[in-house]
C-alpha cells in the first residue's frame, strides 16, 4: 500500500517549522473568526439601532444574527482562555465577548418585552 499523495508522511519535516506552521494557521483562523462575528454584531446592532419596529426582532435576518452571535459568544470565550502572546486579540476576543453579551441581553429584553405585550413601539438603543 502507498501513501495517497506520496507525499505523506511529510519527508524531512522539521518538527519546529510544522508546530510554527500549525500556530500561525491558528492565530489566522481565530483573527477571521473575529473579524467575522465583529461583522455580524454590527450588523445586528445597526438592525437594533435603526429604531425600528419591535417586530424587527422576529424578522429572518435578526434571529440569524442572533443566533450566529450566540453561538460565536463561546469560541469568543474561548479564543480569549487561550491568547496568550496575541495582546490586540487577547483585547478584540475580551471586548467583542462583552459586547455580545450585551446584545444577546438586550434582544432578550426586547423578546420579553413582546411576550408580555410591552407597551414599547420602537428599539430603545439599551443607553436609558
Amino acid at each position: 500500500m502507498t501513501s495517497p499523495s506520496g507525499q505523506y508522511p511529510i519527508p524531512n519535516a522539521n518538527d519546529q517549522t510544522s508546530q510554527y506552521n500549525f500556530d500561525s494557521l491558528y492565530l489566522e483562523d481565530n483573527k477571521e473568526f473575529l473579524v467575522v462575528t465583529r461583522n455580524s454584531l454590527d450588523l445586528l446592532l445597526s438592525i437594533l439601532d435603526s429604531g425600528a419596529e419591535l417586530a424587527l426582532v422576529k424578522e429572518d435576518l435578526t434571529v440569524s444574527m442572533l443566533e450566529k452571535c450566540e453561538q460565536s459568544l463561546h469560541v469568543v470565550q474561548r479564543i480569549g482562555e487561550t491568547t496568550i502572546d496575541e495582546e490586540a486579540m487577547l483585547f478584540e476576543a475580551l471586548s467583542l465577548h462583552d459586547e455580545l453579551r450585551q446584545v444577546i441581553l438586550r434582544c432578550d429584553e426586547l423578546e420579553a418585552s413582546l411576550v408580555s405585550g410591552g407597551q414599547l413601539t420602537k428599539v430603545s438603543d439599551g443607553s436609558a
